[in-house]
């Protein structure tokens, strides 16, 4: 898949860009989301479901490993799966169902921290990285179909 790096000056602009996501999106992609702690995964994550739901209180699902909200147009889950410490947990949290029944309905499924669920993340996923909270500005690198590559190119990150 074709790639692009944005810079995210700042946590609004990465709430911004997982807005702009969400006209990108389609029934049955899975959106992994890596990086550090505090690279604002979890903010674009509320962006993306904000930009699908119009819900503005998204909450990271840390504790309770996964989040599923409706939408017209199917399920989105958001699964955290930063403290698992075997990929088989993820299993247990309900990705699989997610990849199979959630995605065969409409569904979406947003991925924090998917190196945690080893070979069970599909290969065609896209895939988006946060720099560390620490680079100025941070930066994202989005692995993605052609088209969202093209819509991206003309992005701009808000003030």
């Amino acid at each position: 898949m074709p790639e692009i790096t944005l810079s995210l000056p700042t946590a609004v602009a990465s709430h911004a860009l997982g807005h702009h996501l969400a006209a990108l999106v389609t029934a049955g992609d899975v959106l992994t989301l890596s990086g550090p702690m505090g690279a604002g995964k979890t903010t674009l994550a509320q962006g993306l479901i904000a930009g699908l739901t119009g819900q503005t209180d998204a909450s990271s699902p840390t504790y309770t490993l996964v989040h599923r909200y409706g939408h017209a147009n199917g399920p989105i889950w958001h699964f955290d799966l930063y403290r698992l410490n075997h990929p088989e947990e993820a299993l247990e949290a309900g990705l699989e169902d997610a990849l199979s029944g959630g995605t065969d309905d409409g569904g979406l499924v947003l991925i924090e921290w998917p190196e945690r669920a080893g070979d069970l993340i599909p290969e065609d996923s896209i895939a988006i990285t946060l720099s560390a909270p620490t680079d100025t500005p941070r930066h994202v690198h989005i692995n993605a179909p052609a088209h969202w590559i093209d819509s991206l190119k003309t992005w701009t990150a808000p003030a």
